[in-house]
C-alpha cells in the first residue's frame, strides 16, 4: 500500500511498550512530557513530515483516589504533550505543504472504563480544530 510518504521523517512518541515501542523503539525512553524530553527528540529529528502522539495513560486507579498531583500528570500525559509536540512542529509542516499529526487515543473515551477515568477525560479533550 502506497502511504504518499516514502522519504518522509516521522517522529513516533510513545511509551515503553505496546504500539509506541514497535513504532519507535529507540525514542522509548525520551520522557516527551518534559521540555528536556520535547528538546531531545527534535533534536533527533527537526524536521519531522509525520508526528503520531501515542502517550501511555495514567496507571489504572480509582477515581477517589485521584489527588491532585495525579489529575496534572494525566492531564500532561495524555492532552498538555501532544498539544506542545503539535505546535513544535506544525508551521514547518505547513511551510514545506505536508505534514500528517496522527493521535492514537484510547477506546475507554467511546466506552469509559472504571479506573481510567484520568485517562479517558484528559484524551477525550484534546482539541484538534484549531489545525486546520
Amino acid at each position: 500500500m502506497d502511504l504518499g510518504i516514502r522519504g518522509r521523517k516521522a517522529i513516533v512518541c510513545a511509551s515503553s511498550r505496546g504500539l509506541g515501542k514497535a513504532c519507535a523503539r529507540a525514542l522509548a525512553e525520551a520522557d516527551i512530557s518534559a521540555q528536556e524530553g520535547q528538546a531531545a527528540l527534535l533534536a533527533a529529528c527537526p524536521a519531522p513530515d509525520i508526528l503520531v502522539n501515542n502517550n501511555g495513560g495514567p496507571p489504572f486507579r480509582d477515581f477517589r483516589d485521584l489527588d491532585r498531583q495525579a489529575l496534572l500528570t494525566g492531564v500532561t500525559m495524555n492532552m498538555v504533550t501532544p498539544i506542545e509536540l503539535i505546535q513544535k512542529v506544525i508551521d514547518a509542516m505547513r511551510t514545506r505543504e505536508f505534514g500528517r499529526i496522527v493521535n492514537i487515543t484510547s477506546v475507554s473515551v467511546e466506552m469509559p472504563l472504571a479506573g481510567l477515568d484520568l485517562s479517558s477525560g484528559a484524551r477525550e479533550d484534546l482539541p484538534l480544530s484549531w489545525l486546520a
